[in-house]
């Protein structure tokens, strides 16, 4: 390979670390079991975890012979324009992706089964009838770049790749709950950018890499059990982008009926802005939005231009009737709605520029009374504020405030408004965390918040606003890292995990944020960033309220309904004249069959309760709810796995409470019933006064009290059977259930 390959390689490579936040250390895969190193492959699954399907050849990328060494291996970094194996290496070529490694070779003799020796580097064996007649590959790949720049050629030859290349569950390959938070894994280099939570579903869009094919990839979850909704896509998931190369979806914005995805097409070593509009329900791409479903945007960069510059969208906003959007060059885009036509009334025919270097970027943009607010940083990687008015786009101001070299990438700036509307912003920019509030009309910072650089590069990545607070994420000495503040001032609240944050040893960063009814959705990226296999998206549910992470609904395991769970003899129970010739007994439903226990809400569950099954088990997860005067709809706890037996006589149920409220003296008792199915039966035990502000155990019924009803062991023991508890608050509160247990009294 000449130098100037290896360059023109390199410069392919650097590209699409752009798109990241983050870029990693070139090593060499390892030898092992589970690598077929240079052997044929017809897909990457075929290759095990160490390398992926390039050319029909189990390899990797490359710019130099370097990255190609393998102890006791033979392999130089080939780039494909040399190679005279065009339909082995499919649209990799047509496309100009750099080099791969491949074992040198003088001879088909060299290369073994299923692979010949194509100008001196072994490659799968092309069908004899699909061999090229010349050897010179120079004409044959400047005649398939040139086909490939017409859009209709472009995705023909992608869908051939990745029919060809991508494993048969690509759609909805790898993803599991451990510990609470949601792993992704569909391919190898994979990280999630965006997070919005609207209607029931959580949506999330990100990229994932399947050797130098990097897709957007978009998944709708349902908000009750972050399962894939199967309605949307494939399993859930849509897979786009428009190249075969380092595509990346970076921003979200949702209508009632449809959502809006950006980021970039790698096209023929250039990058376009991409911006779709697809089917909420459905993930479908809507045929009436720019023609071809699509809108690609240059951000006013001129076809030669594109061949050199790497445009990416990295801010998404919509009113009723636009779209904005914001990305390389400081440039703002706004379009129409209805079809993704340029708004030519929007500054200079629907595009503005605050900064002329394509090395300057905005990261965030949001509307706010009239204006647009666009935030991100400079080539210095400085960060800068602007505000435009949203009609016009005329320049209102700008802000840019110098930031310290700390020898760490630019990451960009996350920005919100609170209600008040006061700006608020993370500034993931020159490795220290910073969090500062300033004014909408002008500009001025009011505060700024900074924490101690650790030397790891700490970025504050993604922010969101909900009530009084100010919850932040990113990555910080190493970890994720999510922060609860108060608008006022910036200050950290204590009660927020670990006085003031949550954090999770996993490398990479969280980089995306949204809140929905009491909980904090986070999103990004686990494991080693932009190294091949070596990252997972990962999804975390959070209570706002603590920090505490929440389990994954539906995987708790459940333990089995062992025999001692049946009743134990017990010592300081009264005596009764009616208990003559019988033991007194007791059955419980802690310890043994608490998490059989199956927690729900009534009609009205929507409005308030959040997180049900939390009251389940004594495990630091709540159930909670903001209430007002109104009574709360029902927390219905049934399945509680007694076994009362048959014969015997039941004296009385006793049920124990963990509760407590966020304010002393706000929150009490509406009702607590026992119920058979989703009927009360009896009187309520609700009990007078107001909940305490430290969590308390507080018990309803007694050994000998039936709730004027009867009871009988068949009823007991009968899945629905159990508990149904309201609250209210007075003016207004947060009640919070942590575990409910039911003891039931007998005599045989």
């Amino acid at each position: 390979m000449t130098r100037a390959r290896r360059w023109t390689a390199g410069l392919v490579i650097a590209a699409t670390c752009a798109l990241s936040s983050g870029c990693y250390e070139t090593t060499s895969p390892q030898a092992s079991g589970n690598t077929n190193w240079l052997s044929a492959c017809d897909h990457h699954d075929s290759c095990g975890p160490e390398a992926s399907c390039h050319c029909g050849t189990c390899t990797r990328l490359c710019a130099r012979d370097a990255e190609c060494e393998l102890p006791g291996e033979r392999a130089r970094c080939v780039a494909l324009a040399e190679l005279d194996a065009p339909e082995a290496c499919g649209a990799a070529l047509a496309t100009g992706s750099p080099g791969v490694c491949l074992a040198p070779c003088s001879t088909d003799a060299d290369c073994g089964d299923d692979l010949s020796c194509v100008g001196d580097a072994c490659v799968a064996t092309p069908p004899a009838a699909a061999r090229p007649p010349s050897t010179d590959a120079g004409p044959a790949a400047g005649a398939l770049q040139e086909q490939a720049r017409s859009e209709a050629a472009l995705r023909a030859v992608i869908e051939q790749s990745r029919n060809a290349s991508l494993p048969s569950d690509a759609s909805a390959r790898i993803w599991s709950c451990e510990a609470g938070a949601l792993r992704i894994d569909p391919a190898g280099y994979d990280e999630a950018f965006a997070i919005d939570v609207v209607q029931d579903a959580v949506l999330i869009a990100g990229v994932a890499t399947w050797g130098s094919d990097g897709v957007w990839r978009i998944e709708r979850r349902r908000l009750s059990d972050l399962a894939p909704d199967p309605a949307f896509g494939t399993a859930g998931v849509v897979v786009g982008g428009g190249s075969l190369r380092a595509d990346a979806a970076r921003a979200l914005a949702t209508s009632s009926t449809h959502f809006y995805v950006a980021g970039v097409d790698d096209y023929l070593g250039g990058g376009q802005v991409r911006l779709e509009r697809r089917s909420l329900a459905s993930g479908e791409l809507d045929a009436t939005f720019g023609g071809a479903s699509t809108v690609v945007a240059t951000f006013d960069r001129t076809p030669a231009e594109l061949s050199q510059r790497m445009d990416v969208a990295r801010a998404l906003a919509i009113d009723a009737s636009h779209a904005y959007l914001g990305g390389t060059g400081f440039s703002i885009e706004k379009r129409r709605l209805e079809d993704g036509a340029l708004a030519t009334e929007f500054a200079a025919g629907g595009l503005a520029h605050g900064e002329a270097s394509s090395s300057s970027l905005v990261s965030a943009v949001i509307l706010s009374k009239g204006l647009i607010h666009a935030a991100g940083t400079t080539p210095l990687g400085d960060m800068r504020l602007e505000a435009r008015d949203a009609q016009g786009g005329e320049l209102l101001y700008a802000v840019t405030q110098r930031m310290p070299d700390e020898g760490c990438a630019t990451q960009g700036v996350a920005l919100a408004a609170d209600p008040g509307g006061s700006l608020h912003l993370a500034v993931g920019s020159a490795g220290d965390w910073r969090v500062q509030r300033r004014a909408a009309a002008d500009g001025a910072l009011e505060y700024e918040r900074v924490m101690p650089s650790t030397g790891a590069c700490d970025q504050a990545s993604a922010l969101v606003v909900d009530g009084a607070h100010l919850f932040v994420a990113g990555a910080f000495d190493g970890s994720w890292r999510i922060e609860k503040r108060r608008l006022e001032d910036g200050e950290l609240v204590p009660s927020f995990g670990d006085d003031g944050s949550v954090s999770a040893e996993l490398g990479g960063a969280a980089t995306a944020l949204a809140v929905h009814e009491g909980v904090l959705f986070i999103a990004g990226v686990e494991g080693a960033r932009m190294g091949p296999q070596s990252s997972v998206w990962r999804v975390e549910r959070r209570l706002a309220e603590s920090g505490a992470l929440l389990p994954c609904p539906g995987t708790a395991p459940t333990l089995p309904r062992a025999p001692e769970c049946r009743g134990v003899a017990t010592q300081d129970i009264a005596a009764h004249p009616g208990d003559a010739g019988c033991q007194v007994q007791v059955v419980t439903s802690s310890g043994c069959a608490a998490t059989n226990v199956r927690a729900s809400t009534d009609a009205s569950a929507a409005q308030d309760w959040v997180l049900p099954e939390g009251a389940v088990l004594d495990d630091g997860v709540d159930a909670s709810a903001r209430l007002g005067p109104a009574p709360s709809s029902a927390l219905l706890l049934r399945g509680f796995g007694l076994s009362v037996p048959d014969d015997a006589r039941v004296l009385g149920v006793e049920v124990e409470i963990d509760r407590h409220s966020d304010e002393a003296g706000t929150v009490f008792d509406e009702s607590v019933s026992l119920v058979h199915g989703a009927t009360p039966e009896g009187e309520s035990r609700a009990r007078p006064g107001a909940w305490k502000e430290r969590a308390e155990t507080v018990t309803y019924g007694h050994p000998r009290d039936l709730w004027q009803a009867e009871w009988t062991p068949q009823r007991l023991n009968d899945p629905s059977f159990g508990v149904a508890l309201r609250a209210r608050a007075d003016p207004t509160g947060s009640a919070r259930y942590g575990a409910v247990r039911v003891h039931v009294y007998y005599c045989e």
